[in-house]
């Protein structure tokens, strides 16, 4: 399970979630797949350390999966940075 730290309305959540990356569409062959978006699974939803996941209802829920998903993109875009200062450092260097 990963976790990501959201503020939702204000509040700081540590946010329990297993993703599942998306798979593409096979349009091809006797048995075509449509594919399927991404995905994220809450598990827990923490206020410090009490659980409050119970306590949502499933607009909440939906509205924490996508920023969940948002938290993901933004450290992929922010860990793909690094690595492009890395090498332009390594090229500097050499």
């Amino acid at each position: 399970m990963s976790t990501a730290n959201i503020t939702y309305r204000g509040v700081s959540l540590v946010v329990e979630y297993d993703y599942t990356p998306e798979e593409p569409a096979e349009h091809y062959g006797d048995a075509p797949y449509p594919g399927c978006p991404e995905q994220v699974d809450i598990g827990e939803v923490l206020v410090g350390k009490v659980d409050i996941s119970s306590l949502l209802d499933i607009d909440v829920i939906h509205a924490l999966e996508s920023e969940v998903l948002e938290y993901r993109e933004g450290a992929r875009q922010a860990a793909e940075e690094d690595r492009a200062e890395e090498r332009y450092w390594d090229r500097r260097a050499a």
